[in-house]
């Protein structure tokens, strides 16, 4: 009885958030959503000074925002919209309340607030409930398990990012390509994924450990330390009023690590993927200090489409980024993340970064061979995506459909190979049947392959003609960085031609378009 009253609640507020976010896409008004992050992005916390050289206003922010203002708020502000009922049982800062006021959403600021206090405390019991686990059950890197040599370490990866080998011994992997791209001085790297086998690359040997954080070589001395910052933190918050010392008591408490190891235990660079991640760990400073190096690199190009108004300020809160070192694609992502980030950081261009690799070979055939790179539609109320993208309407599944059937119609009659990959493999609750049902429809043709959507573009690309992306999808780049012949093409005539995300590759905006380009590439075809 309990399971069907609590099944039909959430049943009751899914509904209401599907109405307001339908409202919202049918008078164009994911601008609203995308100017509050904008402007939650620019709250400033005076009252919060520096410590031991770390910007704790900044970190502060990172943290909290990371935590509490992206989807969970989100959901929250669509829940009050399709209501029409006040938010109150929220975790937000006054500051923050007031900017959801400022745009006419229902919240009471004093609730949020009062409710912003308890999560604050809960959040500094996190910490010390953590802190007590690791007593009886400490985690981490030892000097044993490193035996004292350097390292290079890579942060929350899954064994589809480790290699996956080809017949001919060749795998499209995150590891491989920092090997083949980079030539770490180090020999030894590590990475989190538990139970993965050693192995050999090259002369570089690679395993798993139980990282990223030391285990301390004196353990009295840091649990002596960290018992002494729980009394602190709690001290600051509840006499003091210093709610966020409270609140990041547990990435004190993992800094404090670093003040008890050996130097063998730190890594000589610690490397962090980036879909857009904007927070950056407390520990990595200590790190840092210690001489490791703080890496963040991005796997694909996250570019965002301009809207038919003008290019629009970043609202994923990307200025908030502080990371050390930043690794980008090229100059245009590059130019892109210095315009918003405004900061100190050493931006590095290594080319397309390979990420995921799942060995999937495609047949060989004398035939040009065309590759498809859709970015495929999903269920509304499935998932509630506010970008310039789907304010434009790209995700709806007649366009995508048109991006496939166009592609094929243009290349009638030459003997051509059609290889489409799915961006990735994804819980059909997402799946639009119209759109799936069109693809294996065209399956039936003998030229129209469907790949595996975890294999690795890369290796696509390597193997065909020709990449036709949709916008503006990182394979587009990945076709161009190895030289491929490389186009976006967009049946909606949605996307301006002059968006800057094309990274210079030539954007086709209708079908008419598609099939004149086609035209003018048919010495390659014949």
């Amino acid at each position: 009885m309990i399971r069907f009253i609590l099944d039909k609640w959430k049943t009751k507020k899914l509904e209401a958030k599907k109405r307001a976010y339908l409202r919202l896409y049918s008078e164009n008004d994911f601008f609203k959503i995308r100017a509050i992050r904008r402007d939650l992005e620019k709250v400033r916390f005076p009252q919060i000074s520096s410590e031991n050289d770390l910007d704790l206003e900044l970190i502060t922010r990172q943290y909290f925002l990371n935590l509490f203002g992206t989807g969970r708020l989100e959901n929250q502000i669509l829940l009050s919209l399709g209501t029409n009922k006040t938010i109150r049982f929220y975790p937000l800062h006054y500051s923050y309340g007031r900017v959801l006021k400022r745009h006419d959403i229902k919240i009471s600021i004093f609730f949020t607030h009062i409710f912003f206090l308890l999560i604050v405390f809960g959040l500094w019991l996190r910490g010390v409930l953590r802190f007590f686990v690791q007593i009886f059950n400490t985690k981490g890197v030892r000097q044993e398990d490193t035996k004292g040599e350097p390292y290079v370490y890579f942060d929350k990866l899954t064994v589809k990012n480790l290699p996956d080998y080809y017949p001919d011994g060749s795998s499209y992997d995150l590891i491989n390509w920092y090997i083949d791209r980079i030539k770490p001085n180090q020999k030894h790297i590590y990475h989190n994924v538990e139970n993965a086998s050693p192995e050999k690359i090259k002369d570089y040997d690679v395993n798993g450990i139980n990282g990223p954080l030391p285990v301390p070589s004196s353990f009295l001395r840091y649990s002596f330390k960290s018992f002494k910052l729980i009394f602190q933190t709690l001290f600051s918050f509840l006499i003091m009023g210093k709610w966020w010392r409270a609140m990041l008591l547990n990435e004190f408490i993992d800094a404090k690590r670093f003040d008890y190891v050996e130097r063998g235990q730190i890594a000589n660079q610690y490397l962090f993927y980036n879909s857009i991640t904007f927070y950056r760990p407390v520990w990595t400073y200590i790190a840092e200090k210690k001489g490791a190096k703080i890496i963040s690199y991005f796997y694909s190009t996250s570019e965002t489409i301009m809207t038919p108004s003008g290019p629009e300020d970043n609202s994923e809160y990307v200025s908030l980024m502080n990371w050390p070192e930043i690794w980008v694609w090229d100059e245009y992502q590059k130019r892109q993340l210095q315009e918003i980030i405004n900061k100190d950081i050493n931006f590095k261009i290594v080319g397309a970064i390979n990420f995921t690799s799942k060995a999937v070979q495609i047949e060989k055939s004398k035939k040009f061979k065309i590759a498809i790179f859709d970015s495929a539609p999903f269920k509304v109320g499935a998932h509630f995506g506010f970008s310039t993208s789907n304010g434009l309407g790209l995700n709806e599944a007649d366009i995508h459909i048109n991006f496939i059937k166009d592609i094929v119609s243009a290349f009638y009659p030459y003997k051509v190979e059609y290889y489409f990959k799915p961006k990735r493999n994804r819980n059909k609750d997402l799946e639009v049947e119209k759109y799936i049902s069109t693809i294996k429809k065209l399956q039936e043709k003998d030229n129209f392959h469907i790949l595996d959507g975890d294999m690795s573009a890369h290796y696509l690309i390597e193997n065909t003609d020709l990449a036709i992306s949709f916008p503006f999808t990182s394979t587009g780049v990945i076709a161009q960085l190895n030289n491929k012949l490389s186009v976006y093409y967009d049946p909606s005539k949605k996307v301006s031609k002059k968006d800057k995300a094309a990274h210079g590759l030539p954007l086709l905006s209708s079908k008419e378009e598609l099939m004149a380009w086609v035209k003018q590439v048919n010495l390659q075809l014949l």
